[in-house]
């Protein structure tokens, strides 16, 4: 019993490539590739493996549209621009109690305690709290 995904194929492969994408992704794919193919032309000869990194770019670049590509490079910078923040922080030696995300969940926990007193002392019936500590003396 032969399995069919082994045949020997006869067509080139170049053919091959996008035998999946519907026709105009395929010739949007065909062009992305021709473009790489020109910048990339010396290295091509020499590096065999460049080749197939090409054309699944290609492919990627065909199938997705611009406001997409957009939105990713957006993501990526984001998330580049954290890494460095955090980078910038282990520098400056603001780790530990002195990072501002710590920071932060330290005032929120101190936020959230006195939204549940103040539900409490308003279920009790109790007047809010004063906010200052020691009431002036007349």
């Amino acid at each position: 019993m032969r399995i069919e995904g082994f045949r020997r194929r006869r067509r080139p492969y170049r053919d091959r490539l996008y035998d999946d994408l519907p026709p105009g992704l395929r010739l949007r794919a065909q062009q992305w590739l021709d473009k790489f193919c020109k910048r990339h032309k010396r290295r091509l000869a020499s590096e065999r493996w460049l080749y197939p990194i090409l054309v699944g770019q290609a492919r990627r670049l065909a199938r997705t549209t611009p406001e997409q590509r957009s939105q990713w490079g957006r993501r990526m910078l984001g998330r580049l621009g954290g890494l460095r923040v955090q980078r910038l922080y282990l520098y400056q030696g603001r780790t530990g109690k002195e990072h501002p995300a710590h920071k932060a969940s330290r005032i929120s926990a101190t936020h959230r305690r006195w939204r549940k007193d103040e539900k409490l002392r308003e279920a009790i019936g109790l007047p809010p709290k004063t906010r200052h500590k020691y009431l002036p003396i007349f």
